[in-house]
């Protein structure tokens, strides 16, 4: 999964999981030909023990993916619905490393999106996160929580991903992979990332960086065609520069020189974002937000 050229569309491979119990089979339909259903609810979850780092490696197909902190007893708790006339779930957990996932999908005739995930993480040890998810409404919420490494990839998705409170630590990375989706994320300032990337397919991308800005974070964008929206919060110095003769960027507060842009108050501002973007057939707008917590 680590490997970024491999297909992020994973609508093939489904783990459906967390939720609540339902009834134990269904029928859907497909055309002529009735297709049984067999909903079953697993949870699994392990105690804290003194660890200081957690792996995460999640595939995840089609339905409601909910990602959150959870308590410090657990180094996690986890809850599966999925249909198990089509899907074998597959976990397991070996020195520091969780995965969660299904092998020998059938998704033919099938209602996917009765399928969920919730996923509870420890707020008290270190976390590389590698999540890919397919036709699924995702929900991940990572304020708070330790994030040294974060790589999300997405295929025909929606997607709402925040940090509503700073990252006790620094993150080393973050990468976002989005398929044919609608990306939204919100207070990337508290994400403690120095490093930001973006690689956009076909659909909309909404980047909030309100949030403790604690260092200057550059960011790199590439996209083909869609809809890219940059959230800036007002005190924060702000370059950009664009590649891409047919990408527009519309907004106040810029100053262009070539094909550079710069807000007015950037040589002096404290904090910094340096955007390097890389788009097609697609516009740039730019919004500046109010933030109490910018710098």
């Amino acid at each position: 999964m680590s490997e970024r050229s491999r297909p992020f569309l994973l609508a093939c491979m489904v783990a459906l999981i967390a939720g609540c119990d339902g009834p134990p089979a269904a029928v859907a339909s497909d055309g002529d030909d009735a297709v049984q259903q067999d909903w079953q609810t697993l949870s699994l979850s392990r105690r804290a023990a003194g660890e200081q780092r957690l792996a995460v490696e999640l595939e995840y197909g089609a339905g409601k993916l909910t990602v959150a902190p959870g308590s410090a007893e657990q180094l996690y708790q986890a809850r599966m619905r999925y249909d198990a006339s089509a899907f074998e779930p597959v976990t397991g957990y070996n020195d520091g490393r969780l995965q969660i996932g299904v092998e020998d999908a059938q998704i033919r005739g099938r209602k996917l999106e009765a399928g969920s995930l919730n996923l509870q993480l420890s707020p008290d040890v270190d976390l590389d996160l590698e999540l890919a998810f397919g036709a699924a409404e995702a929900d991940i919420e990572l304020g708070g929580l330790r994030i040294e490494q974060l790589e999300i990839s997405t295929g025909a998705s929606r997607t709402a991903l925040a940090f509503s409170q700073p990252n006790p630590i620094t993150a080393n990375s973050l990468v976002l992979q989005v398929g044919a989706a609608q990306f939204t994320v919100k207070g990337l300032g508290n994400a403690n990332a120095r490093q930001l990337s973006v690689e956009g397919g076909v659909g909309d991308i909404d980047l909030d960086f309100t949030g403790a800005l604690s260092n200057d974070m550059s960011v790199t964008v590439e996209m083909g065609l869609g809809h890219l929206t940059l959230r800036l919060p007002r005190g924060v110095g702000v370059r950009i520069e664009k590649d891409g003769l047919l990408a527009s960027v519309e907004g106040e507060g810029l100053t262009q020189r070539d094909n550079v842009y710069y807000s007015a108050d950037y040589e002096n501002a404290e904090r910094r974002l340096q955007f390097d973007i890389d788009a097609a057939f697609n516009a740039i707008d730019i919004v500046w937000v109010d933030n109490d917590q910018a710098r």
